[in-house]
């Protein structure tokens, strides 16, 4: 940026000093830009977390107890 201030620290935003120095417009295009990437991210793992509760609701149940049977005889 021309007023010397750099953007590589993302915690420069939230400093109001620093945010000041920051046109308008280009902030604008900042914060939405970051709040794109976050949103995002959350979409993008509601998949593996998807895939986690469809492989728990096809496991069974029958190998589970027989293993918590044989654990309770050898105790």
């Amino acid at each position: 940026m021309s007023n010397g201030m750099s953007l590589s620290d993302p915690y420069s935003l939230l400093n109001s000093v620093d945010r000041a120095k920051i046109p308008d417009s280009t902030l604008v295009k900042i914060s939405e830009g970051l709040s794109q990437s976050i949103s995002y991210t959350f979409v993008w793992a509601i998949i593996p977390a998807g895939l986690a509760v469809i492989a728990v609701l096809f496991m069974s149940e029958e190998k589970m107890a027989s293993e918590a049977g044989s654990y309770a005889e050898t105790s």
